[in-house]
């Protein structure tokens, strides 16, 4: 994979994550939203959350 596309979805990743954040901080309904976003691929839901826990 290209180390531009691994870098985009790390910063898309994190983005994510610091709105999620706001998020929680305005609104007690953070986990609906969160578990709305989950992806359906195997492969995608296991890397995305790895992302999460190292931001």
């Amino acid at each position: 994979m290209n180390i531009y596309l691994i870098f985009l979805l790390l910063m898309l990743t994190l983005n994510f994550h610091s709105i999620v954040k706001e998020i929680f901080k305005n609104s007690k309904g953070v986990y609906a939203h969160e578990y709305s976003f989950k992806p359906k691929k195997p492969e995608t839901s296991f890397i995305v959350p790895s992302f999460l826990s190292y931001s």
